[in-house]
């Protein structure tokens, strides 16, 4: 027997009785989805581009980039650390490495015992601090960074790694020019020993340190000078920023809000500790036949 859509309707509202209040919820549930997806849409499209020029050697450089790693899920950008040289920007831009400035060396292994407190790094610097920047320096450890940058592309990798390297160098005064000394930083971020023999192998291949210069040589595109070099992109334009302390500047050029190094315990105070430093070196040690430049 034909029935017209009203009786249908009518035998199915008798026999099936409607919960309202779920099909209300489920409605209110899509609809957040669909919000929910299209703010990340626009989040994605609006995501401020931040690049991250360093190198171990340069102790600034682990303050900066321990302070973007704390922004970086605080603050609505897409963080990209770019290993280079500093050796190679230095000798491009013309420019002397405050270490070889008495004055200004002096000065800043003194800032580094008040930033260090103040960042909550563990700053500390080596024994022979000519001797680990120069002598030694650190052209084999960022081939190494480039090459862990190559092989790792996805995960935190490149964090761990850099990080500790910049542990060895600048707070337990160990070496990071070895392949042992590389190794045993490598295994410390997670990487398996199979894993370091390829990565050691490619950080001696020409494509890497093809890939450094590279890298480095974009830093200089840039106008940099020294590291740490941040470079910000919003709304088609490019901001720079050099070293450590200009967060709060950059934090009002890409539109985000600057609440200190600690951004899960906000405060502008240094401790008290980091205000009774002393420094801890010896006018020899300025002597110039201890400095060998690359």
């Amino acid at each position: 027997m034909f029935m017209d859509g009203f009786t249908c309707c009518q035998i199915f509202i008798t026999n099936s009785p409607v919960n309202y209040e779920e099909i209300v919820t489920r409605k209110e549930e899509r609809n957040d989805k669909y919000k929910s997806e299209a703010a990340t849409a626009r989040m994605a499209s609006s995501r401020k581009v931040v690049e991250f020029f360093y190198d171990v050697v340069s102790p600034y450089s682990w303050l900066a980039f321990e302070v973007l790693c704390r922004y970086r899920n605080v603050w609505n950008i897409d963080l990209k650390f770019k290993p280079a040289y500093l050796g190679g920007v230095m000798h491009g831009a013309d420019n002397r490495p405050p270490a070889v400035v008495p004055a200004k060396f002096l000065y800043m292994t003194t800032d580094l015992e008040r930033v260090s407190g103040y960042f909550g790094i563990p700053l500390n610097p080596p024994s022979n601090v000519f001797e680990a920047m120069f002598e030694k320096g650190t052209l084999n450890a960022m081939r190494f960074v480039t090459a862990v940058a190559e092989k790792k592309k996805e995960g935190d990798v490149l964090e761990k790694v850099s990080r500790e390297l910049w542990k060895r160098m600048w707070s337990t005064d160990k070496d990071i020019t070895e392949p042992a000394s590389l190794t045993e930083a490598g295994l410390k971020a997670g990487l398996s020993a199979n894993e370091l023999e390829e990565i050691l192998t490619l950080s001696k291949s020409q494509p890497i340190k093809d890939k450094l210069k590279s890298v480095t040589q974009e830093a200089l595109d840039y106008q940099c000078f020294g590291f740490p070099f941040t470079v910000c992109h919003v709304n088609g334009k490019t901001e720079l920023f050099f070293g450590s302390d200009r967060f709060e500047i950059m934090a009002h050029y890409i539109g985000e809000k600057w609440v200190g190094p600690h951004p899960e315990k906000p405060t502008s105070k240094i401790p008290r500790k980091c205000l009774e430093h002393r420094p801890r070196i010896q006018t020899g040690i300025f002597n110039r036949s201890h400095i060998r430049l690359r």
